[in-house]
Formats: C-alpha cells, structure tokens, sequence
C-alpha cells in the first residue's frame, strides 16, 4: 500500500490531503504494516504548513526513498514517532527528509534500519534549517559503488549540516557501518558527515565501524566526518575504530 498524504486510516483530524500550508496534527498512533509513506512534496514546492505528531507513532514503514523531500523556510514537523522505518533503495536518500530549510523538531526514528547501495541519511540529507530534540535508533549503512560526489556519504542526523544549519540537543545511538574502498572520496559521522554549521549539546551511543576511516581519501568520526563549523558540548560513548572528528577545520569546544 502506498500512502501520499497524511490522511491515514482516518486517523488524522483534518480530512483533506496535507497541502503545502496546512496545519494537520495526528490523532492517534498509526500502523502501515510495511505499507508506504514516502517523496511528500519537493524542492520546487517544499511543505511550509505544521504537521504536530502529538506524541503519536507511524509504525513500520518500508520506503525506497525519504518521507518528506522538502521542508520549506516556514516549515516545521514536531512532536513526532516513526517506529520501524525500513528504507530499502540503491540510491543516495535520508529517511525522513532529505532537503530542510525549516525545524524538525521531538521527531524520534526508532528502530530504522537501510538497504541498498550508497549514502545515507537519519533525519535529513542536507540541513539548512533547525534540527532540535531529535532522536534516532536502529541501524545505517552506506555500501559505496562510486567515486566522489559525496554519493556515498553517510549520517546519522544529516548527511550535511550547512552553513546556516542549526542541530540542537539531539540523541544518536545507532550501530553504523561505512567502508570506503582505498582512494574513494567519501565522508562519515554519527551526527553528520559534513559541518558548516552548528552542532550543540548532542550525544551518540551505539557503534560505529568504520575500518578505512582516515585513508586520505575517506574520512569519517564518530561524532563528524570533517567538521567546518562548530561543534558545542557534542559527546561520544559509542564503541567505534575511528576519532571523534576525522578532519577538523573548524571549533569544537
């Protein structure tokens, strides 16, 4: 079954489909039993309304690409529960979403698990908003097959935190996996591959295997792959190969 909006089951209060400025909120927990909930919106016309969890769960979810591709400037997802969440595609993808410009925020992905060739994301692909109380578990993979591009790339809350992104108080504890073949250009880390932003008071647990972290080429940590921002009172106890930050160019305090 694949599901396009949010009007689940009848579970939802509004009836209408989730436009792009609605304010839907969920009434009660759902569950698709391994049905589909993906590729909501795009980049062209991002969801800019509010969608309020209220604490409720969707329950296993089988996807072959993010839920959400765009969250706009004026968008938010709060106070939501995606328990089971399987993303299953030979294609560079988040989970959840890949493109925010606005806030997630007390979204949990509990029990995730990947599929397929490339990079992965938890939370978000690219961050250019606010990723505040967010949470993932489960487990991530990225199998690389290309060169460069940073097709391959991996991490937990983002692949690429940028320049304006903001993540706050978040929690990981994920088993993560990422092996980059010798002279391969690819980045890895249990918060986010890339930093140009900032990163706050986020904790990681779990494990993270990454046995050719610093080739050169490839490079990953525990906490960031490289980091070009700033990262603030970020702190790791997960069991992993690797530093906490494989290249640092920017502060960490």
């Amino acid at each position: 079954r694949r599901y396009r909006s949010l009007q689940l089951q009848g579970s939802l209060h509004q009836t209408h489909r989730l436009r792009l400025r609605s304010n839907p909120y969920q009434a009660k927990d759902i569950d698709l039993e391994y049905g589909t909930l993906e590729g909501l919106f795009s980049n062209d016309q991002p969801f800019n309304g509010s969608l309020d969890g209220k604490g409720h769960s969707i329950r296993n979810v089988m996807n072959t690409t993010c839920m959400f591709n765009a969250v706009g400037e004026t968008g938010s997802i709060k106070n939501l529960i995606i328990d089971g969440l399987v993303l299953n595609v030979s294609a560079s993808n988040a989970m959840f979403v890949n493109y925010n410009y606005g806030k997630i925020e007390d979204v949990s992905l509990l029990n995730v698990s990947t599929g397929g060739e490339y990079g992965k994301g938890g939370i978000c692909w690219q961050n250019n908003g606010t990723i505040k109380k967010c949470t993932i578990t489960g487990s991530l993979t990225a199998s690389i097959t290309s060169r460069g591009s940073r097709t391959g790339d991996l991490g937990g809350i983002a692949v690429v935190n940028t320049s304006t992104g903001k993540i706050f108080n978040c929690s990981v504890n994920v088993d993560m996996k990422y092996s980059c073949p010798d002279r391969w250009e690819h980045r890895a880390g249990m918060i986010v591959a890339t930093n140009s932003g900032l990163i706050s008071n986020t904790t990681v647990s779990g494990s993270f295997d990454a046995p050719n972290w610093k080739n050169y080429w490839c490079t990953a940590g525990t906490l960031v792959g490289v980091n070009e921002g700033t990262i603030q009172k970020c702190a790791s106890i997960a069991t992993t190969n690797c530093d906490d930050i494989g290249s640092n160019g920017g502060t960490v305090n």
